[in-house]
């Protein structure tokens, strides 16, 4: 695995990159499965003022376990936000153009037996969504308490010089 982050614009435009291997070995009495998967993700994120544009993207996730070969769906997003005195309002669109996104499948890899299985969601195929919401902060705002720790020569585990 890597992770890499980079100030494109000093704290106006980050760009920031994940990405990595996975093997999986699995043996069975009469099996042995391995299978390699990559995977990576990458966002960038341009703050100007109040207002706060991101791009998501990420591969999903492939994995073998036992007999069984499996993909978590991928993700592409768009976001904008806007926040002003405790209020923030935001606007998201994952998958873009994608009517009907594959959110999972699985394969079977036994000898004796084949099986293929995928879900689809039109749920999550073009998606838009709205937020609203507002930081409440009444009350008192109090100081963290002041501690101070007063040692003495007689305090157990205190080791005094002549």
């Amino acid at each position: 695995m890597a992770y890499a982050g980079y100030w494109l614009l000093p704290e106006k435009l980050q760009l920031s990159a994940y990405g990595g291997m996975q093997r999986c070995f699995n043996y069975g009495l009469d099996y042995t499965h391995c299978y390699t998967s990559w995977f990576y993700m990458g966002s960038l994120v341009a703050y100007l003022g109040r207002f706060t544009l991101q791009a998501y993207t990420d591969s999903g996730s492939r994995w073998l376990e036992g007999e069984t070969r499996g993909f978590s769906s991928a993700v592409t997003a768009l976001s904008a936000s806007y926040g002003h005195k405790g209020w923030q309002v935001s606007l998201q669109w994952y998958n873009p153009f994608v009517q009907n996104l594959k959110t999972s499948s699985s394969e079977l890899l036994n000898r004796h037996l084949h099986k293929l299985t995928a879900a689809y969601s039109r749920d999550w195929g073009n998606r838009l969504t709205l937020n609203v919401s507002w930081r409440l902060d009444r009350g008192k705002k109090r100081q963290a308490a002041d501690k101070t720790i007063h040692l003495k020569d007689t305090d157990n585990g205190i080791l005094s010089t002549p």
